[in-house]
């Protein structure tokens, strides 16, 4: 067994009281990182050399802190310098059987070895461990919490405040956000208990903590995280009904649940198709863009508010794109779209399905994040592999998954599970086929589906934290 190591190390700009301090400060800030199961400070003071060894649950909670807003921040403080991280394995076994023999030695009792019982006298958790478990679910409780507290800073405009008018007192955020002082002052202390902003008590202002700025307030940062949070509160809101789908079996069709849910998805995941799918994500797939740059006919299936295909036709001007989704008032959304960015006369958008849409042979046809709500994704890879010219190929946009759901670890995973129970699953169970891959299919599922359906030629073109890009075409 194995377990996620990340080693950090810098050269040390600053005296190691002062370092010390810093650390201190932000041990409270540290412990929040998801995913995190311990830390380790150390100083080197002959060496001017600083850093820290953390330990995760899984290599995709190490990987999205690497590339989260605390080791960016940390790039650039003025204390440090030269920032390197590494990430390796602990291994588990070794380390346990050297703490067992370190244990011995100084008398102390070792831990058993022998299998844990799974009957009725199975040894009870002992106190530390509830504890433990405890406070894992109260970081849920308090990040459940303070979610709704973001989704307020964000609709009311008091990030924007903080990052454009900050360091802020509660009276000059309520003023340049035009809310009322005392809602201001308990938000920004709840603000500051989570971590998201500094706190100076001289001059009572707070303001936001490094790295925020891109995850909160930049609109067009490809980290911009509120968005997010309209779909957690759609999922509330629709809680009642899919505790009902859960007794029933009946699916729950997209376009029932809650309205924020809609505008919330089309931002959040818009993000990602912005940094990545014009200048990664589409060169990865053998000949495709010197088709579009030549001018090529592009299909997006579940399209949602047509932000891929507006994107696309931005980038490709010589080509055609059709959009299709299932959504009525998306389409509507869509269409809209195309207007503002003046590409109506190369883009259309109608309502149909997976299965039935039809118009000409397409040399693209593309899933974004939307191959795996199929009822039938079989019959999906089917119709698409039907609608293809010769030489044409199908691009899916999928969530970051393993081969085995137990691969699947960490806050990634367990955010993309808690979207597909709630939205993904039961959009496909209320279509027929009912196969429901899930939002965590993983590679191997979704390779099956396409082949199935006639696209045998499957492989992962491109990987970032979040996404994964498979091309298919048929043999």
């Amino acid at each position: 067994m194995t377990t996620t190591c990340v080693q950090i190390e810098f050269a040390l700009r600053c005296s190691a009281q002062h370092y010390h301090a810093i650390a201190v400060e932000a041990a409270s800030r540290v412990a929040q990182v998801p995913g995190l199961q311990s830390k380790t400070w150390w100083l080197d003071r002959e060496a001017g050399r600083a850093g820290g060894v953390y330990v995760f649950e899984s290599r995709q909670a190490a990987d999205s802190y690497l590339a989260g807003p605390i080791v960016s921040a940390l790039r650039e403080a003025p204390f440090c310098e030269g920032v390197q991280t590494r990430v390796t394995e602990l291994l588990e076994e070794p380390t346990r059987l050297t703490d067992a023999a370190a244990l011995a030695a100084r008398g102390s009792a070792v831990p058993s070895t022998a299998p844990a019982s799974t009957g009725a006298a199975a040894q009870q958790p002992g106190a530390a461990a509830i504890e433990h478990f405890a406070q894992r679910v109260l970081g849920d409780l308090s990040a459940a919490m303070t979610g709704v507290m973001v989704r307020l800073g964000h609709e009311l405009g008091l990030y924007r405040a903080l990052g454009e008018q900050g360091p802020l007192t509660s009276r000059e955020l309520a003023g340049h956000a035009s809310v009322f002082e005392r809602y201001a002052r308990e938000w920004l202390h709840q603000q500051r208990a989570a971590g998201y902003l500094d706190y100076d008590p001289v001059s009572a202002k707070f303001n936001l903590v490094p790295g925020a700025a891109a995850v909160l307030v930049a609109e067009d940062s490809p980290v911009f995280l509120p968005p997010a949070f309209d779909i957690v509160a759609s999922l509330w809101a629709d809680e009642a009904r899919l505790a009902q789908a859960f007794k029933s079996g009946a699916g729950i069709a997209w376009g029932e649940h809650d309205p924020r849910l809609f505008g919330g998805c089309a931002r959040f995941f818009g993000m990602a198709y912005a940094s990545f799918l014009e200048g990664s994500w589409l060169p990865a797939l053998d000949g495709v863009t010197s088709k579009l740059t030549q001018g090529a006919v592009v299909a997006d299936v579940g399209c949602g508010h047509g932000i891929s295909t507006v994107i696309m036709a931005r980038a490709f001007p010589a080509s055609r794109f059709v959009g299709f989704d299932s959504h009525p008032a998306s389409v509507e959304a869509a269409r809209q779209r195309a207007e503002q960015h003046q590409v109506s006369a190369r883009v259309r958008f109608e309502h149909a399905t997976a299965t039935d849409y039809g118009g000409e042979r397409y040399d693209l046809i593309c899933f974004m994040d939307s191959f795996h709500d199929m009822g039938d994704a079989v019959a999906a890879a089917r119709h698409a592999a039907s609608r293809l010219t010769e030489g044409g190929c199908v691009m899916l946009v999928e969530l970051l998954a393993g081969e085995r759901p137990e691969d699947n670890q960490g806050p990634i995973a367990a955010m993309n599970y808690a979207a597909s129970t709630a939205l993904c699953t039961p959009n496909a169970l209320c279509h027929r086929g009912g196969i429901a891959l899930g939002a965590q299919a993983g590679p191997e599922a979704l390779r099956q589906a396409l082949a199935e359906g006639g696209l045998g030629q499957f492989r992962v073109v491109a990987k970032t934290p979040f996404h994964m890009v498979i091309e298919a075409r048929a043999r």
